[in-house]
C-alpha cells in the first residue's frame, strides 16, 4: 500500500500495482478504517497513583514494570500479545520473556490456523489458477479479505468453490456447493478429482477436518487464513503457548491497536495483579492497568510483517509517532535493557534476528 500524508497526517491510502502479493487490491480495513479511527490515542507513559492513572516519564514507568518483572517468578507471569505488532516486536517479547525469564504463560488474542500441510505453506497466487476451492472452518471475507477477491476471480474464471463451514459464511454466496463440517469428506472427494485444488482453511477447523485433509497432501495447495494481522509470525515464534489467567501474579500485555472493547482479559485476571498495558488506545484493559506504555500505530513504525503465506513484508514509517509513543519493538528493547538483558537497540539488528527465527 502507498500511504499520502500531509502535516503529519495520514490523507489517502492507495493500492500499490506493482505489489507482489495483493496486485493492487485493498480491502474496506486496509483502505478506510485507518482513516476513521475514533478511539482515545495513549500518547504518554502512565502510572497507576492511590487509583488513578497518572503521566510519568518512561525510565520511571519502565523501572516499575523492570521492578515487578524482575521480582516475580515465572510461574506468576503471565504474557498476551496481540498480533498487530511486528515481527520485531514479537521475535524480542518471545526473546525476552520465553526464553530469558523462562516464562510459559503465554498466548495471543485470537485464534490460530493449525499447521496442515508436510510441504511449504502455498501461496495466494495459487488461488488464481486453481479448479476447485475448499474454504474450510475460515471467513476469507471477513478474517482476509483481499483472499477472498482471489477466490471470487477464480470462481468467475470457471473454479469450484466449495464452502465447508456453514451457510453464515461470508463466500457462501457465491459457492458451488456449500457442506456442514460433518461433509468434508465429499468435499475431498471432489478435490481428488480436480487438477489444481486449493485448500483456504482457519482456526475453525477440526481435528476430524484435518485428518480428512490429509489426502490432499501433495496434490493441493494449503493456505491458512489468519485471523488478525501478524499471526503467523506470533505462533513461529512459539506465542500461541496456551494463556490461563489463574495465577498470574504479574500480566504483560503486548495490546497494541487491537479493539478491546470488552472486558474478558480484565474481568479474568486477578484484581490483586500487576497489570501492563503497551498500548495505542484506551480501553477496558488499559484502564484495568497499573502501567500503561503508549505505542505507536502502524504508520509511525518501520519494521516488518509476516503474511499469512509467510511472507516477510517491510513496513516503512509514514508520520513521527504521536506524543511520546515509542514503535512496539523499542519499547520492548527498552524493557529489556532496564532488566539487564542485552537483546540489541537498533532496528536493522533486531529485523535480522527476527526474521531468522522466521525462517
Amino acid at each position: 500500500m502507498e500511504i499520502v500524508s500531509r502535516s503529519g497526517n495520514i490523507v489517502k491510502i492507495n493500492s500499490d500495482w506493482d505489489a507482489e502479493v495483493n496486485g493492487g487490491r485493498l480491502c474496506e480495513y486496509g483502505r478506510f478504517d485507518p482513516l476513521y479511527d475514533e478511539r482515545q490515542r495513549i500518547t504518554s507513559p502512565m502510572l497507576r497513583f492511590r487509583g488513578k492513572l497518572e503521566p510519568v516519564s518512561w525510565d520511571e514507568a519502565l523501572q516499575v514494570v523492570a521492578e515487578h518483572v524482575g521480582k516475580a517468578s515465572a510461574k506468576d507471569i503471565g504474557v498476551l500479545a496481540s498480533t498487530y505488532s511486528t515481527n520485531e516486536a514479537l521475535y524480542l517479547l518471545a526473546k525476552l520473556f520465553r526464553q530469558e525469564l523462562k516464562v510459559t504463560n503465554v498466548g495471543i488474542l485470537n485464534a490460530v490456523a493449525p499447521k496442515l500441510a508436510g510441504k511449504e505453506q502455498g501461496k495466494l497466487a495459487d488461488i488464481t489458477t486453481s479448479d476447485v476451492i475448499l474454504v474450510v472452518g475460515c471467513d476469507p471475507l471477513k478474517d482476509q479479505p483481499v483472499s477472498s477477491f482471489f477466490v471470487k476471480r477464480s470462481v468467475d474464471k470457471g473454479a469450484r468453490l466449495i464452502v465447508v463451514d456453514g451457510k453464515d459464511n461470508g463466500l457462501a454466496p457465491f459457492a458451488y456447493m456449500n457442506l456442514e463440517m460433518a461433509e468434508i469428506s465429499k468435499a475431498v472427494e471432489i478435490a481428488e478429482r480436480a487438477a489444481n485444488p486449493t485448500v483456504l482453511y482457519g482456526a475453525g477447523i477440526t481435528d476430524k477436518d484435518a485428518t480428512a485433509l490429509k489426502k490432499l497432501q501433495g496434490k493441493a495447495s494449503f493456505v491458512a487464513i489468519e485471523n488478525g494481522v501478524n499471526t503467523r509470525a506470533a505462533a513461529t515464534l512459539g506465542l500461541n503457548n496456551g494463556f490461563k489467567p489463574s495465577g498470574v501474579k504479574v500480566l504483560f500485555t503486548l495490546l497494541g491497536e487491537q479493539k478491546m472493547d470488552d472486558e474478558s482479559v480484565s474481568k479474568n485476571v486477578d484484581k490483586k495483579s500487576f497489570v501492563i498495558a503497551q498500548a495505542s488506545f484506551v480501553s477496558p484493559l488499559t484502564e484495568r492497568a497499573d502501567v500503561v506504555l503508549p505505542m505507536a500505530i502502524w504508520s509511525e513504525r518501520s519494521g516488518s510483517l509476516t503474511n499469512t503465506e509467510g511472507r516477510v513484508l517491510k513496513v516503512n514509517k509514514a508520520i513521527e509517532p504521536k506524543g511520546e509513543a515509542k514503535p512496539d519493538w523499542e519499547v520492548l528493547s527498552l524493557l529489556a535493557n532496564k532488566l539487564g538483558k542485552k537483546l540489541g537497540a537498533k532496528l536493522d539488528e533486531i529485523s535480522a534476528r527476527a526474521t531468522q527465527e522466521l525462517k
